[in-house]
């Protein structure tokens, strides 16, 4: 008995003196499973001091602001919605967050990515209103000292100033800047550029062109910018833009150009016709281009660009549309066949052809899309397609069906996305046969040479 007692004693001793550690690396691979499980991730930092730094990995790797993914009245008629709108009430809450930042530096040194808008349509406002000054957007970046991504939604200048207080020499290798407000200008934005030497990753999305600088101002020099990955939308066909990325870019340094611009312009203008020569101008200082992604029809003054880029391989076309427009396809034949991508060996055309659903499937025709996908996809000209392909070593299509404002008889995620696993209705297998069904007939109109290289997937997509 008192054999056992003391036996018993130690045990009890060497249990709660030592605990059981486990290689970091084991640690890490367990929690990387749990990277987007917020609960989980929560429960994982309180189990010992030895899994603290995994869980606050994954959550603090990226902060929004505002933390609420949706405009005010979406969250408003929703509200089954995790909403997170009440926040912006305090006008005080961004201050907090930068004293938190401060004060705890296990949140701030995990931040990889932050996702920031200057401008917001707040709850119960009629028009955007300002949540980010530009000295506070100069805080956080200061306060995250490993940050790699930075996106940036309605980016001002009042006054170059207002730039000025960056923090030199940030680490961030990924910059996004979308719908820059009409006051930003060309000497203002190359300052902010100049305090970000380590990106290589650019998306620039504008409405709006850039404001000219004074003369003074805009004779003054900054270090170019090393992207090795630019995305532009350029919707206002505004020669500003390509004159800024020129002066701004070390263009030897760009391999990957993708670019979006609206169809929708007159192109009998003066001012369109100096946007072309620009664009013209910029894709011929792109010595060492690899890769050209359209996110839209190649205009035909793109297309005719008079210089062959001996260095670009592989071209992306991307578009969306609720028909087939032959706009869309020709444009695809005529750009592989173009001077400029004479040198190209590999394309992909990632095309989704938008269904509209209003009823649930319940008075949707299977039988009559299938009819109509048939008439328009088969009156493309098809023999240009063919022939176009027949140079290349590689081609990929991705088909997507989207039926979209549908449901289908079962379960969805919150996402919108069908769960399969749910227990979907009848309506599931009429949709993948319509699938089934664009994809052998996609492939009978593709000639044997381009079947020898072609990649083809064809999927469909049901959101709400």
């Amino acid at each position: 008995m008192d054999t056992l007692e003391s036996s018993a004693r130690t045990t009890s001793q060497d249990s709660t003196s030592e605990s059981v550690l486990l290689p970091t690396e084991m640690v890490d691979y367990v929690v990387d499973f749990l990277h987007d499980d917020m609960d989980s991730l929560r429960s994982c930092t309180l189990v010992s001091k030895q899994w603290l730094p995994a869980g606050s990995f994954h959550l603090f790797h990226c902060i929004r602001w505002p933390p609420c993914d949706d405009q005010w009245t979406w969250c408003a008629t929703h509200p089954d919605t995790h909403c997170k709108c009440h926040l912006l009430d305090d006008s005080g809450t961004l201050d907090g967050i930068l004293s938190l930042l401060t004060t705890c530096t296990r949140i701030s040194v995990n931040v990889r990515s932050l996702l920031i808008k200057m401008e917001w349509y707040g709850p119960g406002a009629a028009t955007f209103s300002r949540v980010t000054t530009p000295q506070q957007l100069s805080s956080v970046l200061i306060l995250i000292p490993k940050l790699v991504t930075l996106e940036i939604y309605s980016l001002q200048f009042s006054t170059t100033h207002s730039v000025a207080s960056l923090p030199k020499g940030c680490s961030i290798q990924t910059l996004r800047l979308e719908s820059l407000a009409v006051d930003v200008d060309f000497r203002s934005l190359s300052i902010f550029l100049s305090h970000f030497p380590s990106i290589q990753t650019l998306q620039v999305w504008s409405t709006t062109p850039l404001q000219p600088s004074d003369t003074a101002a805009s004779t003054a020099q900054t270090l170019p910018v090393h992207v090795q990955d630019l995305d532009i939308s350029i919707l206002s066909r505004d020669r500003t833009w390509f004159d800024f990325l020129s002066a701004n870019l070390d263009m030897a340094a760009l391999t990957s150009l993708s670019h979006y611009h609206s169809s929708h312009q007159d192109t009998r203008t003066a001012e369109y016709e100096a946007y072309i020569a620009a664009a013209h101008g910029f894709l011929r200082n792109c010595s060492n281009l690899r890769v050209l992604k359209w996110r839209s029809i190649p205009t035909p003054e793109l297309r005719s660009h008079p210089s062959v880029c001996p260095t670009l391989d592989e071209i992306h076309f991307t578009f969306s549309s609720q028909h087939i427009y032959h706009a869309y396809w020709n444009s695809i034949a005529e750009f592989l066949n173009s001077r400029i991508a004479s040198a190209a060996t590999t394309a992909v055309v990632d095309f989704t052809y938008v269904l509209l659903v209003y009823s649930d499937f319940e008075d949707w025709n299977f039988a009559a899309y299938q009819n109509v996908f048939r008439e328009e996809f088969g009156s493309l000209d098809w023999a240009a397609l063919n022939s176009a392909f027949a140079r290349l070593q590689y081609l990929r299509m991705e088909v997507r069906l989207h039926f979209s404002k549908a449901r289908l008889w079962g379960e969805t995620s919150p996402s919108g996305d069908v769960n399969q696993r749910a227990g979907p209705g009848v309506w599931l297998e009429q949709v993948e046969e319509c699938r089934a069904a664009t994809e052998t007939f996609i492939r009978s109109r593709l000639s044997m040479e381009s079947h020898q290289k072609l990649e083809l997937c064809v999927s469909f997509h049901v959101r709400h």
